[in-house]
């Protein structure tokens, strides 16, 4: 292996090993360079921007959005779970300007605090989760995307003291008022 690399003479009695160590960092080192470089034509590939189309930015233009604006937004959530527990959160949301809003719910320790930009809302909270006959105060980051004017899907990580507990999935879908 050191005639390939260009290694000068053994100077040394532990020279070969050292030279032995050498040669196999430099194959080491290739063998990164080939996984690193399928990895990146594995990420081209995959995240081109043809299919990943840049979001806009742009302050929501939509009527809710301008509702919303005016006033304090009542939102009411209700769950059921795979055990058939039911449960239900108010949120009463208040838009602070510049797609900045904040808001309490009865579950939620203070206030919770958000940010918009486009069809997406960072929305970040701390709940006491009840949890095998204890409670534990819980950090909630959720994202929620706009589908459209009626649907709006939601992701949230669970962390608590940094690390994450779980991820939860959320489909809202709006209902029209009764009459």
């Amino acid at each position: 292996m050191t005639e390939w690399l260009g290694l000068p003479p053994l100077a040394s009695a532990h020279g070969g090993q050292i030279d032995g160590l050498i040669g196999w960092t430099h194959v080491f080192m290739f063998i990164l360079f080939i996984g690193w470089g399928a990895f990146f034509l594995y990420a081209l590939v995959r995240f081109r921007r043809s299919r990943n189309p840049v979001a806009s930015y742009a302050t929501a233009k939509s009527p809710v959005a301008k509702y919303v604006e005016g006033g304090v937004l009542v939102l009411n959530e209700s769950f059921v779970y795979t055990d058939g527990e039911k449960a239900t959160r108010v949120w009463k949301i208040k838009s602070l300007g510049n797609g900045d809003y904040e808001g309490t719910a009865g579950d939620v320790v203070g206030t919770a605090r958000g940010r918009a930009a486009g069809n997406a809302l960072n929305w970040a909270y701390e709940i006491d989760l009840p949890i095998k006959g204890s409670t534990w105060r819980v950090h909630f980051d959720d994202w929620m995307l706009q589908q459209d004017q009626e649907v709006m899907l939601n992701k949230s990580t669970v962390t608590k003291f940094g690390v994450e507990l779980g991820q939860v999935f959320i489909f809202f879908r709006r209902i029209p008022a009764s009459p």
